[in-house]
Parts: structure tokens; C-alpha cells; sequence
């Protein structure tokens, strides 16, 4: 092991043996581990909830944590693997098998009702026991990830798909040096390599657009909607990392009116629709008689046309529509990685400066605006007067995403979730930015963008 992955490894462990006050290490680590797949942009809004136990038949159970991806109605749990000993240890395929079989029976005796092995209620692993159960028929796919400080074994075999409670589930392994590599690439996550071959066969047709000497190479791609829709299943989020908006759901005006289309004009989709834009830092492709094919893309990401994608994708698994027929044009820029901090979010600006995207959304994937929303996560507000309860400042980095937390609620869970969350505590980035200027001493700058927002509202009206 090289002294940064040490340095790195270190580090780590001292973050999670200072986790929960120091009182339960392994579920400290699966907490930081969450954080850095939250980094990682693996998964988004984790909540820890450490539990080991023994359910029927004598099982053993464990969990540390979860998130729900509301873009693919995936659901992501993690377990950790903790040694904490100055050498790491090294993760068979035995060790892999034994600790995923944990989790997997907590998630089985959820879907079962089996929750006598469950401390009391307020506990946050009997709470999500509960939430597995009632939600059960909305998850579309189980994710779960086994985080360790230790080093995974070259001789560990690929994980098969399973079903579970008769959902499609995958296993992923992070080990510490793989959250070393993705956290010190320059992005700040793994890049995802889609295979177009597999979705498409032959592959995509395209044409390149784009002269040689230019700084990036340019394709039209003609994508089966079908195939757009399961490729966003598949990855769901991670498609949208590069894109300003969160998916603003089917009510939203410009959704509503992709579901109607798909659902009773599907013959004049590619008509009305402007289709998607994407980036990618290299691809694959290939000349066949028929032309040019695009076999793969790496680090794709779709920078404008979320929503058409998000609303193909659910109108396909919700309203059982059939998308045989219905094509979607892609533009995709392809961009060499040591330029791709400087021009895709260059491209994703002015690609979305053909739609009605405030200036704000456009800076939504920010470091700065990603670390306050993780702060107005984690630090609690004070309690109002009379109040014994504490409560957030919920910071809104991406338009839509206090909605989205609560669409697929039930009406005691969405109570809960606004009483910690009031509606009166949300902030928005224009908010932050009059709060900072008034903070500085300069009030012109807050009229002037108070202006700007009465002057957009009257146009709207």
C-alpha cells in the first residue's frame, strides 16, 4: 500500500472511531463511508442507521445505512466491514458473501414483517424496517454496497444480479482503495461507461459533427427511446450529475406534456421533443456499411434533456407504455478529460440557456452550493420558543428538490418529514446570495436582484 492510500486509510479511520462519539466504530465507519459515496456521487441524501442482529432461523443481520434514488426508484443500502488495525485486511470472496448475506436478510425480514429482532421505535433501523415494508412495491431495483477499510482480493469472483421479494438486486464492493481513487480523481467520482451495444444492437446510429482540429469531437445520435430509458434505470442520477435541475416530476408542465405524447402521439415524439445533450470524456465507435455506430461513452452525462429522460423512464415503468417507435436525437459533445472542468459546464450552461433556467440553477452543482446543502442536513436549527423539538434550515440546491423529497411520502412520513423540515425554513441559492450581500454591507446589490425577481414574476403573470 502507497503511502497516499495509507495517508488516505488513516484518515478515514479516525473519522469513523470519532463517529457516534466513539461508541460503535463499524457503524462509524459505514457513517463515513456513506459520506463518501455521497462525494463520490454514487448515492445522494444517506441516512446511517447502524443495526447488527439476529432475526428467524437465527440469521444474522446488519445494515449501516441507505439511501433512496428518487430519479430511478432505486434503493442503495450499505454495510461496512471494519477492522481498524494498522494493516488492511484483505476481502475474500468468503468475507464478501458472509457480510452481504446481512444485509440481505435484514431486507428479507422487512418484506416479511419480521421485526421482533428490532429495538424500540425510535430507533432508525426499526423506522426503516418499517418504510422496506410499506414501500416494498414502489422500489424498482436494490442496490447494495459492502464498504471496507480493508483491500479487496484479487481473486474475488463478479457479484450476479439476485432478485429479492421479487426485485432485481446488485451487490458492489467499495474497499478502501477504490474510495481512494474515486475521491482523488479529478472529478471527484467513478466515471460511468455506458455500453451502447448492449442497450442498442450494432450499436447507435451517429454522424460526426465536428471538424479535427477542434478542441472536442462532436456527434448526432439517433437513440431508440426504449433503450434512453433503461440506460436512466440502470444508472438512474449519476446520468444527471452534469445537469442544473433535479427531475421536476410528471405535474410539471413540460413533463406533462412528454407523458401525453408518448402515451397518445408516440408517432410525432421525435417531432416534438428537442431531444438530449450530452458529454462524455472519450467513446467508442465503429463504421459499418450502414454507417458510423457509437458503441460506448464514457463519463456520459446528460447536461440538458433530464427531463425528457426521467419522463420516458417513468412513464415506461409506471404507465406500462410501449416506446417501440419513438426515437430521440442526442447531441453529444465529447470532451478530453483534462478539459472537461472548463468547457462541460460551459456546455451545460448554454445548453440550457435555450430553456427557462434561472441564472442561479445554473450554478447548482457548485462545490460551494453542494457543501451547504450538506451542512443544512446535518446542523440543526435551534428550537423555536416553546418548542422541545430542533429543526432545519432546508437548503434547496437544485430546484424542486423539497417536492421531490416528499412525492412519494405517505401522509404520516411526510407530517414527520415537515415537521423537522418546515416549509418556512426552506432556503433557495437567491435567498443565500441576499442574505450574503446584506451580510456585506451592500443593499444595492439586494434590491437590484429583488427587482429582477418582482420583474420575472410579472412577466409570468
Amino acid at each position: 500500500m502507497d503511502e497516499h492510500l495509507r495517508a488516505f486509510r488513516d484518515g478515514v479511520i479516525v473519522r469513523a472511531m470519532a463517529e457516534f462519539g466513539g461508541r460503535d466504530p463499524e457503524g462509524g465507519f459505514g457513517s463515513v463511508a456513506g459520506e463518501m459515496l455521497e462525494e463520490a456521487e454514487e448515492l445522494v441524501d444517506f441516512v446511517p442507521c447502524p443495526y447488527r442482529g439476529t432475526g428467524t432461523r437465527r440469521r444474522s443481520l446488519g445494515i449501516d445505512g441507505y439511501a433512496f434514488d428518487e430519479a430511478d426508484g432505486s434503493l442503495r443500502l450499505v454495510i461496512a466491514e471494519f477492522e481498524g488495525e494498522r494493516q488492511p485486511a484483505t476481502v475474500t470472496q468468503t468475507t464478501a458473501k458472509a457480510t452481504f448475506s446481512k444485509v440481505v436478510a435484514f431486507v428479507d425480514e422487512a418484506f416479511a414483517g419480521n421485526d421482533d429482532h428490532l429495538p424500540a421505535d425510535e430507533d432508525p433501523a426499526a423506522d426503516f424496517s418499517g418504510l422496506l415494508q410499506i414501500h416494498q412495491p414502489n422500489i424498482t431495483r436494490l442496490r447494495f454496497y459492502l464498504v471496507t477499510d480493508g483491500i479487496l482480493s484479487d481473486r474475488i469472483r463478479d457479484w450476479p444480479e439476485q432478485s429479492i421479494g421479487g426485485i432485481p438486486a446488485e451487490f458492489h464492493i467499495w474497499d478502501i482503495a477504490r474510495f481512494h481513487d474515486a475521491l482523488s480523481s479529478r472529478s471527484g467520482r467513478e466515471a460511468l461507461t455506458v455500453d451502447f451495444g448492449s442497450l442498442v444492437a450494432g450499436g447507435v446510429p451517429c454522424l460526426k459533427a465536428s471538424l479535427n482540429q477542434s478542441e472536442y469531437s462532436g456527434y448526432l445520435c439517433v437513440l431508440p427511446a426504449d433503450a434512453l430509458a433503461r440506460m436512466y434505470e440502470e444508472y438512474g442520477s449519476r446520468l444527471l450529475e452534469g445537469n442544473v435541475r433535479s427531475f421536476l416530476g410528471k405535474a410539471v408542465k413540460v413533463n406533462k406534456a412528454i407523458r401525453e405524447t408518448v402515451l397518445r402521439s408516440p408517432e410525432m415524439f421525435f417531432a416534438f421533443n428537442n431531444g438530449i445533450a450530452a458529454t462524455s470524456t472519450s467513446v467508442e465507435t465503429r463504421d459499418t456499411p450502414e454507417g458510423p455506430r457509437l458503441l460506448a461513452a464514457t463519463d456520459l452525462q446528460i447536461v440538458n434533456g433530464g427531463q425528457t429522460t426521467a419522463s420516458l423512464a417513468l412513464a415506461r415503468r409506471k404507465d406500462g407504455a410501449e416506446l417501440a417507435g419513438i426515437f430521440v436525437q442526442m447531441k453529444l459533445s465529447v470532451v478530453d478529460a483534462e478539459k472537461s472542468g472548463e468547457l462541460i459546464p460551459k456546455i451545460s450552461e448554454y445548453a440550457n440557456r435555450q430553456t427557462k433556467v434561472s441564472d442561479s440553477d445554473l450554478f447548482s452543482n457548485h462545490p460551494f452550493h453542494r457543501k451547504l446543502e450538506e451542512l443544512s442536513r446535518r446542523i440543526k436549527a435551534p428550537p423555536r420558543a416553546g418548542s422541545q423539538r430542533p429543526t432545519t434550515w432546508f437548503y434547496e440546491r437544485a430546484k424542486g428538490q423539497y417536492r421531490i423529497e416528499t412525492s412519494k411520502m405517505s401522509p404520516a412520513e411526510k407530517l414527520r418529514f415537515e415537521a423537522d423540515n418546515p416549509r418556512r425554513q426552506v432556503i433557495t441559492k437567491t435567498d443565500i446570495a441576499k442574505i450574503e450581500n446584506s451580510w456585506r454591507q451592500l443593499p444595492h446589490e439586494v434590491a437590484r436582484a429583488h427587482r429582477r425577481t418582482l420583474t420575472s414574476t410579472a412577466s409570468l403573470l
